[in-house]
């Protein structure tokens, strides 16, 4: 009896470890075959270019957290807020508080210029950007949220538990994270942070409120096609190149989520040494030395420096009839950015054969937020009257901007593959 049943054992091995194998080799697929399916879709829109919005809308927070930017009197946040509804041509303005109330253009500029807005007791930021969501996808060019920035649950879950907004940051990010998953590769975001001048109660994480006279940050939130965002972030950065004496071009961190189509035209190519000689296929010209280049001018301009391509960059290989791609070790190439050309070189002086010869090679840069956004993060906001350099802080900052990440659609901001494997 124990014989028969290592036969059996013995027979059924081969079996199973096949049908592991296969399902394995299903899943990479699968992987595969998600992350073709993205770059398709952004391939598809690549021709698309910057384009000024013709049908903007403003979306603006009517809580008492940011009725503080209005008391202190200041010119700079009534300027950035109209400019805002004048550059994104603004054909129709919302008022938010526990809900969105409709308002026309000259009323809204009326009201902000009076600071007479009826203010909530309520703001709930997750609500007001499934709004935003919600009137791109109906039809917006693009629609702007004006707000301190600041994600919290409801005023009855905090009474209910004053820790709520430290217990739940992730379910807050992840919440958010759904409401921003239903816009597909075409939509981006910009978050763009500015400070002004800020006098009136400030509401802790916990709804306790401490009286402020101080500078504070408040955002720029903004949503739309690609075309339209993309137009907006280029004409900030060229406003604020230029030295314009306007508070709106005076911001001080900005950030494009989404930007898959200025991403996906940074791609490595053939340099010394390579060629390609198909579509798929690439071939080894000089067993002693070879050279890969990528052009970096896309890319945002903190993702052009050394620190951040050093810490990002992967490089991998996969041999013929491999399922996996592996590491290739950094002290086996060289790697050179240069931050003034644009450009990243990958250099090979030896382990051609090992390591480029017969194999594929993947290229990686992998996305990771600006350091401002950690920086600028506060997680506990109760010391906020007391410590100045807090007051320059954004309470759960960095959730409500990796909530928003999730328009990235990818993990990395640049991946190119080159195939070295002899053809059948």
């Amino acid at each position: 009896m124990k014989r028969q049943k290592f036969n059996l054992l013995a027979f059924l091995m081969p079996i199973l470890w096949l049908t592991s194998c296969q399902q394995h080799e299903s899943e990479n697929q699968s992987t595969a075959d998600t992350v073709g399916q993205v770059c398709e879709k952004i391939d598809s829109n690549q021709d698309a270019s910057p384009d000024e919005p013709v049908d903007g809308t403003i979306v603006f927070d009517i809580s008492y957290s940011t009725r503080g930017y209005l008391d202190s009197d200041s010119p700079e946040f009534r300027g950035v807020v109209a400019k805002m509804s004048r550059v994104l041509n603004m054909r129709e303005g919302f008022l938010y508080g526990d809900s969105a109330k409709s308002i026309n253009e000259d009323k809204f500029i009326a009201t902000l210029n009076s600071g007479k807005f009826v203010w909530s007791k309520g703001s709930d930021f997750i609500s007001m950007v499934e709004f935003m969501t919600k009137r791109v996808r109906s039809g917006n060019d693009i629609v702007c949220l004006i707000s301190d920035g600041i994600m919290s649950g409801t005023n009855e879950q905090i009474r209910q538990d004053p820790e709520y907004n430290i217990r739940n940051r992730e379910v807050l990010k992840t919440t958010l994270e759904s409401k921003l998953k239903v816009l597909d590769t075409t939509y981006s975001a910009l978050i763009v942070r500015y400070t002004s001048p800020f006098k009136g109660k400030y509401y802790c994480y916990n709804n306790k409120n401490i009286y402020l006279n101080c500078n504070r940050p408040y955002y720029a939130v903004v949503i739309g096609k690609w075309s339209k965002v993309k137009w907006l972030e280029q004409h900030l950065v060229k406003g604020k190149t230029e030295g314009k004496n306007d508070s709106f071009y005076k911001y001080t961190d900005m950030l494009m989520v989404g930007d898959n189509i200025s991403y996906n035209k940074c791609k490595f190519v053939c340099g010394a040494g390579v060629e390609k000689i198909s579509k798929e296929k690439c071939q080894v010209k000089n067993k002693d030395s070879v050279e890969f280049r990528c052009s970096i001018k896309d890319l945002p301009k903190y993702m052009q420096t050394e620190t951040y391509i050093n810490n990002n960059f992967r490089l991998e290989k996969r041999g013929k009839g491999q399922t996996e791609f592996s590491v290739i070790p950094r002290d086996k190439y060289n790697l050179t950015i240069n931050s003034e050309k644009q450009k990243i070189l990958i250099t090979f002086n030896q382990n051609i054969g090992t390591y480029i010869s017969h194999n594929q090679l993947r290229f990686l840069v992998k996305y990771a937020s600006p350091d401002w956004i950690t920086m600028y993060s506060d997680l506990d906001d109760k010391e906020v009257g007391k410590n100045k350099f807090k007051q320059n802080q954004t309470f759960n900052l960095n959730y409500f901007i990796e909530g928003f990440s999730v328009l990235n659609h990818m993990d990395n901001v640049i991946q190119t593959d080159m195939d070295f494997t002899p053809k059948n």
